[in-house]
């Protein structure tokens, strides 16, 4: 499983580069957010360059009243395209027809992007998406509570059958755990910043522990944890603005981590995936 790790933040995505160094980082990029610079100028000190996911972000500028030219999309792709490892289609969310015409448009100017599939639509134009790919997105499930779009999910599994599925903004545990996706984007790994909390995954549990920042108390408690990330209990105990990119590293290696043990986990699982994901899925939804 890949997880593109999201933001709209360059100073973020920038410690996250360095931080996963010399790995290459993948990083969804939104072309909303950063269709004023070219990927190279974004990342221009860092070395390796990052493995980018783009993004329309055609949902971010539809809340600020805004929109995504495709045309100008469609060129921007092109200009970048030594630097993008994957390009997603122009989705309208509610409009499965317009969504189609801007895949068929890009794929007329050279481009092969993720086609996209939003709860809400047809399930035949799932089915149709799945005859002609090998790859589709899930999206429209981020927007309200992941979970609760758990059976959406699960039928939409069973459709694609053989057709690797990716899910657009999906962070949820127990669904990443209940179901074999190819790959998942989201910005939850950056919740540290945003809310005192960061997420550290354990691999000996399976599971991810929220260390508060500013709380002796946990910091210290999970400091063995803290400590393999290369962390400092007294960097979370003690939180100043100075130690985001040490608190990147932190977020990014844990999903890094957290990516590897979900593949060994479903690989682990995959002749009892049926089964098992019935039963995630019934304690997801209650």
């Amino acid at each position: 499983m890949t997880v593109w790790l999201a933001d709209s933040c360059k100073t973020n995505l920038v410690h996250v580069v360095c931080a996963l160094a010399p790995a290459r980082a993948p990083l969804l990029l939104s072309f909303y957010y950063f269709r004023t610079v070219d990927i190279a100028d974004l990342f221009v000190d860092c070395d390796p360059m990052p493995d980018v996911l783009l993004d329309s972000g055609a949902y971010s500028a539809c809340t600020r009243g805004e929109r995504v030219d495709v045309v100008e999309y469609a060129d921007y792709i092109q200009r970048n395209a030594a630097h993008i490892a994957l390009c997603v289609n122009l989705d309208v969310i509610g409009d499965h027809q317009k969504t189609h015409r801007n895949q068929q448009y890009l794929e007329k100017r050279g481009v092969r992007p993720l086609p996209v599939f939003h709860a809400g639509s047809p399930t035949e134009v799932l089915r149709d998406l799945v005859a002609e790919y090998s790859y589709v997105g899930l999206g429209g499930i981020a927007i309200k509570r992941t979970a609760h779009f758990a059976p959406w999910i699960r039928k939409c599994f069973e459709i694609a059958g053989e057709t690797k599925l990716h899910g657009f903004g999906v962070s949820n545990w127990l669904l990443l755990r209940a179901f074999p996706w190819h790959s998942v984007d989201h910005t939850s790994w950056g919740q540290g910043f945003r809310y005192g909390c960061v997420p550290v995954f354990d691999p000996r549990r399976g599971a991810f522990i929220k260390v508060n920042l500013r709380d002796r108390e946990t910091a210290w408690r999970h400091s063995r944890l803290l400590y393999e990330y290369g962390f400092s209990p007294n960097d979370a105990a003690l939180w100043t603005k100075d130690k985001r990119p040490a608190l990147c590293k932190v977020a990014a290696l844990s999903w890094m981590k957290a990516a590897g043990w979900l593949s060994e986990w479903h690989e682990r699982h995959s002749s009892a995936i049926t089964h098992e994901t019935n039963e995630e899925v019934i304690r997801c939804v209650q």
